[in-house]
């Protein structure tokens, strides 16, 4: 009995001694390698570069979501060159088509925005592009999502 518990005193011992030895090996590689920053997405100019699920990127003017109950399926920006950019949202309206449409041409009319070219007339989609002044132009794309609309909205800003 004697000699078995000297046995297991060794064997606990060494086991000690190999799991200090594991982490001390483990301590030197992490200084001898430390662990890179987190890189951060890296725009590359014409690609797009998408936000995190249901969120719209960063820089999206917010105002352009009319509807403030709409649920945001996704959002991207494509970095064009250094100065020109986009920003597009897509989400979901509670709204018919038609009222949505109607939301965006009142918006664009009220803050003495340009309209361009506008779709009024379609059952399948209808859309709106307006321009502010000469840096800044808004698409707007309106399908029917069962008895509301997705909407996509996309913002192109150059100087």
């Amino acid at each position: 009995m004697e000699t078995e518990k000297k046995w297991i005193s060794y064997l606990v011992v060494a086991l000690a001694a190999i799991a200090l030895a594991a982490w001390f090996v483990a301590w030197l590689v992490r200084q001898a390698y430390p662990e890179a920053a987190p890189q951060q997405a890296v725009a590359v100019p014409g690609q797009p570069t998408y936000a995190a699920a249901g969120q719209t990127s960063p820089g999206f003017p917010m105002e352009l979501i009319l509807d403030p109950s709409a649920q945001t399926a996704e959002g991207y920006a494509i970095a064009y060159s250094t100065s020109t950019s986009q920003q597009t949202a897509v989400f979901y309206s509670a709204n018919s088509m038609a009222v949505t449409y109607d939301m965006y041409l009142a918006y664009f009319v009220k803050n003495g925005w340009t309209l361009d070219n506008t779709l009024d007339t379609g059952t399948s989609s209808r859309g709106l592009y307006a321009t502010e002044g000469s840096s800044t132009a808004v698409g707007v794309a309106i399908v029917p999502q069962g008895s509301g609309s997705r909407v996509t909205v996309s913002d192109v800003a150059a100087p």
